[in-house]
């Protein structure tokens, strides 16, 4: 339906990033995937005007230099695109560019020591006197030093 009288106007762009395989060699991390780019955009002609949607897909590499990371470790890459704006436009090609910010969070895998037994005693009031505490009450009428003194287990003073 292109005819030389419609024209294309570009609503959104929608570019999201899907890592399909990772792979670590050495100190490099590669992150293999597709960017699957969605167009918004009204088609307009003398009879009338539509939305419609395009949705293209484009493979993607990216190598990242890591440093140090550890034997069967979990690796979580992000990867976001970030900046994208239309370079060029035609009646039939909509030329982006935009930037692919590629992360990775890196986890070790450690032993972990579980609590398998846990005693519970008693304690003694020096005990319990000796753990720092704060006591927060908001006086109301009627309330006596004396009161709260006998109330809160301590002095006057």
């Amino acid at each position: 339906e292109d005819k030389p009288e419609n024209t294309m106007e570009v609503f959104s762009i929608n570019v999201k990033p899907i890592v399909e395989e990772k792979s670590l060699v050495n100190d490099k991390l590669t992150l293999r995937g597709i960017l699957e780019i969605t167009t918004v955009f009204l088609v307009k002609s003398e009879e009338n005007n539509t939305i419609d949607t395009a949705v293209n897909i484009v493979p993607f590499i990216q190598e990242m230099d890591v440093k140090k990371v550890p034997e069967k470790a979990y690796i979580d890459p992000v990867v976001r695109a970030k900046d994208v704006n239309i370079y060029a436009q035609t009646k039939r090609e909509l030329v982006i560019e935009y930037l692919l910010d590629c992360m990775a969070e890196i986890y070790g895998q450690d032993r972990l020591n579980v609590l398998e037994e846990i005693d519970i005693d008693d304690m003694t009031k020096e005990q319990i006197d000796n753990y720092p505490s704060m006591t927060v009450y908001q006086v109301k009428k009627g309330d006596t030093l004396w009161s709260l003194a006998k109330r809160f287990n301590t002095t006057v003073k």
